[in-house]
């Protein structure tokens, strides 16, 4: 058993999230470049407290509809 099945594994079981064999050796073989993509997203130090996406920000505008 490979360390990202591992992973997987205990990831999925602390979840409570059912897998079959097959969606294991799926995940465990994406593992490493999710795992890697978001080590990267912390890696920028100017990034650090910036939103890494755009987001959707609630700030009402009232019309006079009158």
């Amino acid at each position: 058993m490979s360390d990202a099945e591992t992973v997987v594994r205990t990831l999925l079981g602390e979840a409570g999230l059912p897998a079959s064999e097959s969606e294991i050796a799926t995940l465990a073989a994406a593992y490493p470049a999710l795992k890697a993509g978001v080590e990267r997203l912390y890696a920028v130090a100017e990034a650090r407290y910036e939103s890494p996406a755009l987001h959707f920000e609630v700030s009402p505008v009232f019309s006079d509809w009158g």
